[in-house]
């Protein structure tokens, strides 16, 4: 019963550890779209901006997330097009 037990509660922490690993491109667009502001909304984050420009960049983030690019890849490549402003909150 004791060795069930331990190999249970290793089979739950590998699962709790290995799930931001299995975050899927739309989880990685969404995160990212909370963590930069919108350049086309004044004041407001990329998740919550309601425009047309503001959906084709969070479309972008996602192919960009698709292709393997990593969440800092992505933050880096929203910077250099848009300025450091682009995030909310300081690098």
């Amino acid at each position: 019963m004791r060795g069930a037990r331990a190999a249970a509660a290793v089979i739950a922490a590998l699962v709790l550890l290995a799930s931001p690993a299995a975050a899927g491109p739309e989880d990685v667009a969404n995160n990212i779209a909370s963590k930069v502001m919108s350049p086309f909304c004044p004041g407001v984050t990329l998740h919550d901006c309601p425009s047309a420009a503001a959906q084709d960049l969070r479309d972008r983030i996602e192919r960009w997330a698709r292709q393997g690019l990593s969440e800092g890849q992505i933050l880096d490549a929203l910077e250099a097009d848009y300025g450091v402003g682009i995030r909310s909150t300081p690098p």
